[in-house]
């Protein structure tokens, strides 16, 4: 394990919930929390592992021991986007999908909507309305004549989708969403 460094830090002791991002349809469970390291560990690849019984499924089952290389990434790194978004339409979500639709971030609207510490890619910003209130978007049942919840995606001016997203760049960007 060249260049991995191992760290005894008790960081991910205690979660809330919503450091926990469940991705229902890929069943994965993706931990987001900002973790106050030293400068030292910056930048550098460590091993994060997971102890037998850190987590505890409904069916009370657990995971084998299982270690992870991570690497640590700096603000200089990472970029943000704020995003202003006039709409009368109510129960609206946004998501940030990479360019493979994939989705990385989802939020309910509010009046300014920031992502931050985004990897930088090119970034698709797609809003849903939640008619049944559920936090997903719904693809509908045509059995039962129940249509699909409706879809935005973001273009620019230029009738761009993705938007371009730079490390160590804060995008801030205005969508009249109708």
């Amino acid at each position: 394990m060249t260049g991995v460094q191992t760290c005894a830090l008790p960081i991910l002791r205690s979660l809330n919930r919503s450091s926990l991002v469940y991705d229902t349809t890929n069943l994965k469970i993706t931990i987001r929390e900002d973790l106050n390291l030293p400068d030292s560990l910056v930048k550098k690849k460590l091993n994060l592992s997971f102890r037998k019984g850190w987590l505890i499924s409904i069916y009370n089952d657990t995971l084998k021991t299982t270690d992870q290389r991570v690497t640590v990434k700096s603000q200089e790194t990472l970029g943000s986007i704020a995003l202003t978004v006039k709409t009368s339409q109510e129960n609206i979500f946004l998501q940030l999908l990479n360019e493979k639709y994939e989705v990385l971030e989802s939020q309910p609207l509010s009046k300014l909507n920031t992502f931050k510490n985004l990897d930088p890619l090119p970034t698709i910003i797609r809003a849903f309305r939640d008619d049944n209130k559920n936090g997903k978007w719904d693809y509908g049942n045509p059995k039962l004549n129940i249509q699909p919840e409706p879809v935005w995606i973001y273009e620019d001016k230029d009738n761009k989708r993705p938007v371009p997203l730079r490390a160590n760049w804060f995008v801030e960007t205005e969508w009249n969403l109708k």
